[in-house]
């Protein structure tokens, strides 16, 4: 089989179509890849995003829950101290 320059040509040129279909396939595949793990990232984010958010609601919850209970105890410390103030004077 004898080789010219046309017959060269033709070769190459056949083989950088196969390339060039082998490469944009790739490249297909390759973006399908990224898509899949941007929306199971995205997903897993969202997770984390609200299971943070109901911690941190629980969190002010409870300091809600203290500080109305260091309050109600201040005021018993109070009604205690003024009774100790009225035993002193009764004595």
């Amino acid at each position: 089989m004898e080789i010219n320059e046309s017959k060269l040509k033709s070769i190459l040129t056949e083989q950088r179509e196969e390339s060039q279909h082998f490469v944009e396939k790739q490249r297909v595949q390759f973006e399908r890849f990224v898509e899949k793990e941007r929306q199971e990232y995205q997903h897993y984010m969202g997770v984390l995003k609200e299971d943070f958010e109901s911690k941190v609601q629980l969190v002010g919850e409870r300091y809600h829950n203290l500080t109305e209970m260091v309050g109600s105890m201040m005021e018993d410390v109070q009604i205690i101290k003024s009774d100790v103030q009225f035993l002193k004077g009764a004595l």
